[in-house]
């Protein structure tokens, strides 16, 4: 799921009309929405066209559906705008949000993004610290598992990369077949030749045998165990890990039961709410992701951007990383929930 290809995300018309009112906060002076207004906004378009692109993405990792979905895309949008020397406004989410839901589906899958949807803007120089690619002068904030990480530079054609350095139009793959190493790559079209699922839309996988960007194979097929999903464009299908055959997940269990891959010939145990993985295992069990307010403790998770903080989930994010160098004795908190996306998105060894 992509979040403005920092990866974005049913309900029926009175549940999607309830959120799309019930959510702003009315509009400032002169009538400007305010920014609770633009990102709830934002957040019911770009969840509404997840669920209409990609439905199985959706329900992998926000089980309780769209208004989880909605929910963590809005505060997702209301900490990048507030962070410290953010480029991100109200009016540029807004403009996204739009943007997104007027693609076609096959343009949603592809790696091209409005340019209100790509990081510009921040003043935080290279070398500085952050937890928001927004707050970068550069655009690109490399994070590593702590909640603030660092401004690196926009890595053109061909550039050495790790992750998401590279340049407006390119992503990350292996420089050749079998490689270790990776480069920014121009991304193609499904049927297109290539050596790494990186460049091909995310809606594909580039195939074992035919070497090109095929469609990820739907309930019943055999899959490529390397791949977590399925077909998303219908219900959700995962490629088990044992079989290498596509399945529906089992009805997701509650927070303290297992979940994930229980045994080798059991379909996924899916869990309303986080599943943590145990170490090197398929599976694990499944944890409440709570709620801002909540009480909690040093063994509970937080929802997105949350942490827990004196028995309380309170907020944390970007908004905690001010562009000091992190080389000067800071020490990012690393106590916080893993974002939408991110899917692929999510925390380490946590699935959604």
């Amino acid at each position: 799921m992509r979040e403005a290809r920092a990866r974005r995300w049913g309900g029926v018309a009175a549940a999607l009309a309830a959120l799309a009112g019930g959510c702003g906060g009315g509009s400032g002076a002169g009538g400007t929405p305010t920014l609770a207004t633009a990102c709830a906004d934002y957040a019911m378009k770009i969840c509404t066209a997840a669920q209409k692109c990609e439905p199985g993405v959706l329900q992998y990792f926000y089980p309780a559906g769209l208004p989880s979905c909605v929910s963590t895309s809005k505060l997702a949008c209301e900490a990048s705008v507030e962070a410290p020397h953010s480029g991100a406004t109200a009016a540029l989410f807004e403009s996204c949000g739009s943007a997104l839901a007027g693609m076609t589906c096959a343009q949603y899958f592809s790696a091209s993004n409005d340019p209100s949807c790509l990081p510009h803007g921040g003043t935080i120089p290279t070398g500085g610290s952050c937890g928001d690619s927004w707050q970068c002068a550069t655009g690109r904030c490399a994070v590593t598992g702590a909640d603030c990480g660092t401004c690196v530079a926009q890595a053109g054609l061909g550039g050495l990369c790790t992750g998401g350095e590279c340049a407006d139009g390119l992503v990350c793959s292996a420089s050749a077949r079998g490689s270790t190493s990776s480069v920014c790559s121009r991304p193609v079209s499904l049927g297109d030749p290539c050596f790494d699922a990186s460049v091909c839309p995310s809606n594909s996988s580039c195939g074992a045998a035919t070497a090109t960007c095929d469609p990820l194979p739907t309930g019943g097929q055999a899959c490529d165990t390397m791949n977590t999903f399925c077909d998303v464009s219908q219900s959700l299908f995962l490629c088990d890990p044992y079989l290498a055959v596509c399945e529906a997940p089992a009805a997701p269990v509650a927070p303290g039961r297992p979940c994930g891959w229980l045994t080798t010939t059991s379909p996924y145990v899916a869990c309303d709410g986080l599943c943590v993985l145990n170490p090197g295992s398929n599976a694990g069990t499944c944890f409440s992701a709570l709620a801002q307010g909540q009480a909690c403790t040093s063994a509970d998770l937080c929802g997105y951007n949350l942490e827990c903080l004196g028995g309380v989930c309170v907020p944390v994010g970007p908004t905690a990383c001010d562009g000091t160098p992190v080389d000067a004795g800071t020490t990012p908190d690393d106590a916080g929930s893993a974002p939408v996306d991110g899917a692929a998105d999510g925390a380490t060894d946590a699935t959604r």
